[in-house]
């Protein structure tokens, strides 16, 4: 029994001693598996905040660079207050700074006229913050741009603009300069060339019909709105575009020695007398076009109505063309009573523009506003050596800055008793203009601008029915050098007689008449675009800021 009990304890024994190992196996398992879970656990939580972090950085890394964009463009129109832009979608805050020297110092706002360099320090916010730690949620982006200046001229508009002439040009010579193809522009009324004219370059008539007659000549095109008369020897160098109808007729040449050197293209019938280089299209008016015993068509004859010819006043309209191609008198193929034609399509003329006088869009090419010297009421005699309007004008001509004279408090029409000299760009606003003999040229070996203004401060889109001033009289040999290019404004009439004009004139009516020769320089008006109308363009003189010097990313610092 002994032995029992004892066999017994010593199993009891070894059974303890058994579960207490697999007790500590157990634990030992446990452990394990809370370790193995702890290393997942910080794996994850690591992933999930580098992913957070990550993303807020490019977030914040995205605003802060639309802050930049948004605040170059706005700068680039000029739209600046106070030197700060914000944004809530994407949030970002950018700063504006400035110098007006090289390596200068900082100053805060916005850039003036005198600026050399912008800085634009942009702060952007991430819009999801980082789980585990906020370092990426803002960023800092810094842009610096050098200031280009750009001058608030537009070298634009035709080399005559009339805005309601209907008087003749006679003794016109208008050339081209530099590759500038010179336009005669007419808003209202007829285009009346007579003799001894030469236009190198195309005319426009918006609302009228066109005569030339004499020895009138246009190297381009001619373009008119009503019909198109050709007299004498006039010639054509382009094509002929005649939208209307007078008389029963689109287009008459009247004379064989009048030669047209492109295509005949009207809205209703013809009558050829000369030479046309190219096609005619004639059409979709019907009617009666005309040929003669001296007709000359280069290229294909088409009508929409019938044809007539003079030396066969019986010949049917197929009679017509063949007789006219027997005779080697047209070159292409003829066609009667065709259908489906369509008035000619002609370019747009620009509405009038009204300039008034605002010195604030006068800006040179240095950024800066031009200088401007006031005459008073009582200072307008000009014709007294002595008198202090003179004495303005040679301080004008004399100043090494673009300047404005103002002489609108004069009552009279301004003289120049002397031949002017310019120093720099000259703008001079007077209610009229006297030009006797003189020459106008540059003081120095550069070339200079020049403008006679009578500004027109009625915002209507046209000229005032009475003119506000004087009329502008250049005559008696009044020239403007090739040193010098000169534009002419008012809301009056100009006057040419015996001159030689170097650049542009713009008004309600020009008047050619006796040896005018006009050598076409576009210049232009600050703030608007005088070939497309009275559209205001973005703000004069503005600078811009188109590509970076410097970029750099300020996050860290």
């Amino acid at each position: 029994m002994l032995l029992s009990i004892r066999s017994n304890f010593a199993e009891a024994i070894t059974r303890r001693r058994d579960e207490g190992a697999a007790l500590v196996a157990v634990i030992g398992v446990m452990v394990l598996g809370l370790i193995v879970t702890s290393l997942i656990l910080a794996s994850v939580t690591s992933a999930v905040g580098f992913t957070s972090f990550t993303r807020a950085g490019m977030q914040s890394q995205a605003a802060a660079e639309a802050g930049l964009a948004k605040a170059q463009s706005q700068l680039m129109t000029g739209n600046c207050t106070g030197g700060t832009y914000s944004g809530a979608d994407p949030e970002y805050s950018v700063v504006v700074t400035y110098r007006v020297t090289d390596g200068g110092e900082w100053l805060d706002g916005c850039p003036t006229v005198q600026a050399t360099e912008v800085r634009l320090k942009s702060s952007g916010t991430a819009q999801s913050s980082g789980v585990t730690s906020a370092g990426n949620d803002v960023s800092v982006v810094e842009a610096i741009f050098a200031v280009e200046k750009e001058e608030s001229l537009n070298a634009s508009g035709p080399a005559v603009y009339n805005h309601s002439s209907g008087v003749s040009m006679n003794g016109f010579t208008l050339n081209p300069v530099d590759g500038n193809v010179p336009g005669v522009t007419y808003k209202n009324g007829n285009f009346i060339c007579a003799g001894n004219t030469f236009i190198r370059g195309s005319v426009t008539v918006d609302t009228g019909g066109a005569t030339l007659s004499g020895d009138c000549r246009i190297e381009g095109d001619l373009i008119a709105a009503g019909a198109v008369t050709i007299e004498s020897t006039g010639s054509v160098g382009g094509t002929v575009i005649a939208a209307g109808v007078a008389s029963g007729l689109s287009f008459k040449q009247d004379n064989q020695g009048s030669t047209i050197g492109g295509d005949v293209i009207t809205a209703g019938p013809v009558h050829v007398r000369g030479t046309v280089t190219g096609d005619i299209v004639a059409g979709p008016t019907g009617g009666s076009s005309r040929m003669t015993g001296t007709t000359r068509i280069g290229g294909d004859l088409t009508v929409a109505g019938t044809l007539y010819l003079e030396t066969c006043a019986s010949c049917t309209s197929a009679q017509v063309v063949s007789t006219l191609k027997s005779a080697s008198r047209l070159g292409g193929v003829g066609t009667f009573g065709r259908t489906g034609l369509v008035v000619p399509s002609r370019p747009p003329v620009p509405e009038w523009v009204d300039f008034g006088y605002d010195p604030s869009k006068w800006i040179a090419s240095d950024g800066l506003p031009y200088a401007v010297i006031s005459v008073a009421s009582t200072d307008c005699n000009w014709s007294w050596e002595g008198s202090p309007g003179i004495a303005k004008l040679r301080q004008a001509l004399a100043s090494p800055r673009p300047v404005i004279l103002d002489a609108r408090a004069c009552q009279v029409s301004m003289y120049f008793p002397e031949n002017p000299k310019l120093t720099s760009d000259l703008v001079i606003f007077a209610k009229g203009f006297d030009g006797g003999s003189n020459v106008w040229s540059s003081r120095t070996s550069d070339s200079k601008k020049l403008w006679f203004i009578s500004p027109d401060e009625v915002k209507d889109g046209s000229p005032p029915g009475t003119c506000p001033g004087s009329n502008f009289v250049f005559s008696s040999g009044f020239r403007i050098s090739t040193s010098v290019a000169a534009l002419v404004y008012t809301p009056c009439v100009i006057h040419n007689s015996s001159t030689t004009w170097r650049g542009q004139m713009y008004a309600k009516e020009v008047v050619m008449h006796g040896s005018i020769t006009l050598n076409y320089v576009p210049i232009g008006l600050p703030g608007v675009n005088l070939s497309e109308g009275a559209g205001e363009e973005p703000p004069a003189g503005a600078s811009t800021y188109r590509q970076p010097t410097s970029v750099r990313d300020l996050s860290d610092e």
